[in-house]
């Protein structure tokens, strides 16, 4: 199957329990934002009122290493507790979304049980190798994986600003990149090998590069031509949107539409986001099962 077909198929597929997609990620991202994050800026806030540090930059990160080596613990500590959630709300979409697929045989709360499990199941070693995925994976995911998390654990902005000064730190910084995604796509069934299949991450990473041996492009210009639709639909709802807000900016209910159009605005973006996140789901889903005719079911 084509590119294009996958893109119709999914938009099919979202389109059709489109409810239910918006349903799970949209309460997922919405405990994510007004729950987890909140409680792991309060904690860096007191652990960096606890040891002194007014501020953290790269111009300072190894005086604080040096002279609070506590407040660079617990600032690990913190990055490493994000990642853990970061996996947890993938695993935990990951098993919705094929449950949807399935005619939702199981209960949220058994969709939670199996999430659990998969993580109460993770060896030390498939733990530390977590956290080496998602720190080389996740410059890439975040393209494709949208989740608020990602804001925290994805590398601070001053530390691109300042890589982005020096050519030869920016060129590594483009390596870098590329590295990630290529890695990320050999690797794009790993994590439903592991989570689904129960796979020890040596053998998940064996099988996902087997699987996607000879369809690295395959795979790639998927998800440019899914990018690139999404960004098609965006575009021309904003644009209607705006269009619209032109012709009422000249009557006398002009700000009574430009609140309702922001509204709609706000609406129809965590529509895209949780469509985006769907679409991306079953792309990983169906390399993973390695049937592109899954979605016409």
């Amino acid at each position: 199957m084509g590119a294009w077909r996958f893109w119709w198929d999914s938009t099919r597929r979202f389109y059709k329990n489109w409810g239910s997609y918006v349903a799970l990620i949209f309460s997922t991202n919405l405990v994510i934002s007004y729950l987890a994050i909140p409680f792991f800026n309060w904690v860096l806030e007191m652990l960096l009122k606890w040891q002194r540090v007014s501020y953290v930059s790269y111009t300072n990160i190894g005086s604080i290493i040096i002279h609070q080596p506590l407040a660079a613990l617990g600032m690990v500590a913190i990055l490493l507790a994000i990642i853990i959630l970061v996996y947890w709300q993938f695993a935990f979409l990951l098993l919705g979304i094929m449950n949807i697929f399935r005619g939702r045989p199981q209960t949220v709360r058994a969709v939670l049980r199996s999430t659990v499990t998969s993580l109460t199941g993770t060896s030390p070693s498939t733990f530390l190798f977590f956290i080496g995925y998602f720190i080389v994976i996740l410059p890439f995911g975040s393209f494709i994986f949208t989740t608020p998390l990602l804001n925290k654990a994805k590398i601070p902005a001053f530390i691109v600003s300042y890589l982005m000064e020096n050519p030869w730190m920016t060129l590594g910084l483009g390596c870098f990149y590329l590295l990630a995604g290529y890695l990320g796509i050999r690797l794009i069934s790993l994590l439903p090998l592991m989570i689904v299949d129960r796979l020890p991450w040596k053998t998940a990473v064996t099988r996902s590069w087997q699987q996607t041996r000879h369809h690295l492009w395959r795979y790639l210009w998927t998800m440019i031509v899914t990018l690139f639709m999404i960004f098609l639909i965006v575009t021309t709802i904003y644009t209607l949107i705006y269009v619209a807000q032109l012709q009422f900016d000249k009557t006398s209910f002009a700000m009574a539409a430009a609140t309702v159009n922001l509204f709609i605005m706000e609406a129809i973006t965590e529509i895209i986001i949780c469509y985006t996140t769907a679409i991306f789901m079953m792309l990983i889903i169906v390399c993973y099962r390695q049937d592109f005719t899954l979605l016409r079911q």
